[in-house]
Parts: structure tokens; sequence; C-alpha cells
């Protein structure tokens, strides 16, 4: 009933609707019709007692009618109430149903309060999931999981669906004898499982809070798992984390962050840096790296690690991106240095902003207002990015790349990167991840993997970027991998335009390390 409910157009309902009228009026025209024949053979000539009969027919039909409008309605009044309680495609309990049922269970015998985990679960990144694989198998994949739920836990636990991505699990831990972490760890298990088994990689984060200790209402005790679910952000995904007193004032500032970096946006208060990046063979600064900075008036310098991934997060990433771009385009043609003295300015791009499907038109219609610009701005993504859907990635840099933009593979080497993608993507450059530069000098392999790198880079004709080169070994190490060209703080930390046109002006030929 619930799936033909659901599955119901208008046309359709319309049509169920005129069945049952034309159903009705043919069953009431024929009971008039034969009720009346059989009444005039009752009665025969009796005019007075065809009248009683007629009356009783009248009160019959009555009776009978109500009844059946009163199953009726009661019928689909239940199946309507079923679908408000239960999440029609798991038939899991929804929030309101699954609250009512803990608080039912809560109150033990005694007046005292039975304890309980309550775990919040968070499929991470769902948007960016079902951007990438598509509504249908997203769907699939959240029935599959709800069926994992109900399958790997006992009667008296209570499951609920609570969102599109988000899902409740109310433990009694009277008669567990199991440690928390037991519980928290199984339901992660499961839902790894059931990621498997769809073939995706997906991972969840879970906030989990403890009756009565967190909390002696459901509504608390969920409340409770859910700022602990979320003061954990910040760490990334794929997290446990239980609530205590701190995370109030955690979500509150975390709240207040969010506030301060929306109003940073919609006002252009983001700054943007520049860091250089050396050719080594030629001894000129060939390009630069735009990072994003913050300083807002009441916290100061907000780090960078802190407000990208709450953009990320609340989707601002996107307006994020567009004000770098835009800043760093209109800093750089004031200053003519734009083809004059850099060859490109290379700008990041999250893996969140770069699978949303709006992506493509987006850049279009931004690169619509930067014609003049175009030739010289190239978007750096990382491996994970690219390979999240090789043929969305292939389509939007082919695109992208005919309206003149650059393209450059972020952090090569640190994801599972092979020569299919390099074969398969048309980028204009690899930018080899710091983690190989550190003990560039100190482990071989380290430096196998370098040259290794710029090998391939030269078999497909692509430029090489080394970044984080802090020290002198670092740098001649790279000169002896001929790595092509270089970034970090040895060259030079990130810079505003100002001192970013100094030090172009000011730069040494003969000690580029040392400018």
């Amino acid at each position: 009933m619930q799936k033909m409910i659901r599955g119901m157009d208008l046309t359709s309902t319309l049509r169920t609707a005129l069945k049952m009228v034309v159903a009705y009026a043919v069953a009431g025209t024929l009971w008039i019709a034969l009720s009346d024949a059989a009444l005039q053979e009752l009665a025969g000539s009796d005019v007075e007692q065809l009248s009683r009969l007629q009356s009783y027919k009248g009160w019959f039909f009555i009776a009978l009618t109500s009844a059946l409008l009163f199953l009726l309605s009661y019928y689909f009044l239940r199946q309507i109430t079923r679908l408000q309680e239960l999440d029609p495609q798991t038939n899991l309990p929804r929030h309101a149903l699954f609250l009512t049922h803990l608080d039912d269970v809560l109150q033990a015998p005694d007046g005292s309060i039975r304890p309980f985990l309550v775990l919040f679960l968070d499929i991470d990144r769902f948007n960016d999931l079902t951007a990438r694989i598509g509504r249908e198998p997203a769907d699939d994949f959240t029935i599959r999981f709800g069926e994992a739920l109900r399958a790997g836990h006992s009667a008296d636990t209570l499951l609920s669906r609570l969102g599109s991505d988000e899902f409740a699990v109310a433990i009694p831990l009277d008669n567990s004898g199991r440690p928390h972490k037991y519980h928290t760890t199984r339901l992660r298990a499961l839902f790894n499982r059931a990621a498997r088994e769809a073939g995706l990689e997906v991972s969840c984060s879970i906030g989990a809070a403890l009756a009565p200790d967190d909390g002696q209402e459901a509504s608390a005790l969920l409340a409770a798992a859910g700022k602990a679910l979320r003061a954990s952000r910040p760490l990334g995904a794929d997290q446990i984390s239980y609530f205590n007193e701190q995370w109030d004032k955690l979500e509150k500032n975390r709240r207040s962050l969010l506030q301060d970096l929306r109003r940073a946006i919609d006002n252009g208060d983001l700054q943007v840096h520049y860091q250089p990046q050396l050719h080594l063979e030629r001894q000129r600064i060939s390009g630069c790296e735009v990072l994003v900075r913050w300083h807002c008036p009441e916290r100061g310098t907000v780090p960078p690690d802190e407000f990208i991934p709450l953009a990320e997060e609340h989707r601002l990433i996107a307006p994020l991106t567009k004000q770098v771009i835009l800043k760093s385009c209109t800093e750089l043609g004031e200053v003519d240095l734009l083809g004059s003295t850099l060859d490109r300015v290379s700008v990041n791009i999250s893996a969140q902003e770069f699978t949303d499907r709006d992506f493509l038109p987006q850049m279009q219609a931004l690169l619509g207002d930067l014609s003049s610009l175009r030739p010289y701005l190239q978007l750096e993504i990382t491996e994970r990015a690219a390979l999240l859907d090789m043929k969305r990635s292939i389509h939007y840099i082919r695109s992208l790349r005919e309206q003149g933009l650059r393209f450059s593979i972020d952090d090569f080497g640190t994801g599972y990167s092979g020569l299919s993608m390099l074969r398969d993507l048309p980028v204009d450059e690899l930018k080899i991840d710091r983690s190989f530069i550190v003990d560039l000098n100190s482990q071989p392999r380290s430096a196998a993997i370098v040259s290794a790198v710029v090998g391939l880079a030269d078999v497909f004709g692509l430029s090489v970027v080394a970044e984080g080169v802090e020290t002198d070994g670092q740098l001649e190490a790279l000169r002896r991998c001929r790595c092509e060209e270089v970034q970090g703080y040895l060259i030079a930390p990130p810079l505003d335009i100002q001192r970013f046109q100094a030090f172009l002006t000011g730069h040494s030929l003969q000690h580029p390390a040392r400018a």
C-alpha cells in the first residue's frame, strides 16, 4: 500500500478516484433499481407497507455507506499516518516516533532513568555521493544500510532515519555487558559492510551520548549526540566522538564562526596571498599559487584549516572560490603582472566543488567575465577529486581547457593514481606533494618517487612543480632529479599583493632561494 501511495502521480490519483466514484455510482444505481423492485414485490398493493420498507431501506443504505466510508477513511488515514511516522524507503521510524519510543523506554519502573547509548550517524559528504552516482543508487544504498541496521541489532534497540543522510540508534545498556566502544565500532562496521556490498567508497561519522549522564529525555540525548557529531567535523570524515560539556561551547563558537564566514564572503572580506613558483632552469618566477586568507576583525587571523572545512560543510566553497579567482585576477591585472611577469596563476578547487554538477556552468559563467585573463588561469584539483568520477572529470577539464584554462593535479602521488589517469586526463601539470619533499635527502625512496614522477611527466609532456621546499638541500636534490619548478618557504612564503609585487621586483637571479 505504501508503494502504491508513494508511486502515484496526479494523473493516476485522479484516475483511481474516478474509478471509485464510477464503482460507487454503478453500485448505487443497481441498489436502487433492484431494491425498489424487491420492495414492490414484497409490499404488493399495500402502499403503507411499501412506504415503511422504503424508509427502512434508506436508513439501511445510510448505515451501510457510513460504515464503508469509515472503513475507507480509517484505512487511508492509517496509511498516511504510517507514512508520516515511518521512512518510506527504509521503513525505519522517523524523528518524532523515535523520540516517542525512546522516552517510553527511558523511564524505569522505579522512576530512574535507564542507561542508554544514543548514536547519531551521518553519512559523510552524502550530497557529493548523490551528485556522483545519482539519486537512485544513493537511495538504494540507504535502503541497504537500513536493512543492515535492522539485521545487526536486537529487538530492544531503537532505530531511526532522521533525514536523507542521518540515522539514529538507541541501545539499552542494562544487560549488554559490553563497552560503549563496542557498539559504536560495530555500527561503523555495519555501515562499512553495506558500503562495500554496494561497491561505494563512502564513510560515516558518529556522535554518541549516554543516558542519564548526558540527558534524561530523548530529545536532549539526541541533541547531545548531534553536538558531539558536529564538534568532530573539523577533524574530517570517519570520526566517532562522545558528548562532553565542552561541546556546547565549541558548537556555539562554530556557529558564530560560520556566521562570520558567511558575512566575510558576502562582504568580500577574504584576502588572497600569492606564493611564487620558481622555474629552476630559467631562474625566474614563472607562476604563483593563490591562497585564501581571512583576517576577522573580532577573531584576528583565522587559519585556513579552520574555515575551509566549514565552508565545504555548509556549501560555501563555491562562492569562496569565485571570490578568490575574481580578487586575484583583479589584483594581478591592476599591477600588470599577468603575461609580462607571470605565465600562470594557480587556484585550488576542492573535491566537493569539482564533483558538483553545477561546477562547470558556474565556472563557465565566471570565465565570461575574465576573458582576457583566462590564458593565465590554472585550476588545481586533487587526485581524489579527479578519480571520484573520471568520466565527468574528463568532460569538465576538456570543456574548460577549450576556454583557455590549464589544469594541475595537486598532491600527486598520495592517492591511487595510475598511468591510466595520466593517459586519460587532459591536464597540464603535476604537483608533487610536500610529503615526498620533506625527507628527500634522507629517504632514497622519496628521491626515487620524485625522479619517477618527473620521468612520467616528461613522457606525457607535463610540467612538474614540487611544493613544500624549505631547505637548500631539498632544492639541490630537486635539481638533481631534474624537477622543473619549485614552490615553498625557501623561495618565499605566501605574500599579499604589495609584498608579492615587491618580491618580484627585487628578486635576485643569482640566489633566488635567498631573495
